[in-house]
């Protein structure tokens, strides 16, 4: 998006989470990227990427509800 939104702040957590779930070995690198493209489309997240944070403590919030929703929505794709 053109403005400040929450997208930067999600879009950055969710490739984060993943990474770190890849360097784990819990998915392998083609996960990484097939779950960042379907996170990020989900109705989940679009509702927020209209709105902006409006301090510190909404931020944090964003992050915490992003790798919680990762946790219970990635998937495991084989090559």
């Amino acid at each position: 998006p053109d403005n400040d939104s929450f997208f930067e702040t999600i879009l950055v957590t969710i490739n984060d989470t993943l990474v770190e779930k890849y360097l784990k070995g819990e998915i392998n690198y083609l996960s990484i990227y097939k779950n960042l493209l379907k996170l990020i489309k989900s109705k989940y997240f679009r509702k927020f990427y209209k709105l902006k944070p409006k301090s510190i403590y909404d931020i944090k919030n964003m992050i915490y509800l992003c790798k919680i929703y990762v946790e219970n929505n990635f998937k495991h794709y084989d090559n």
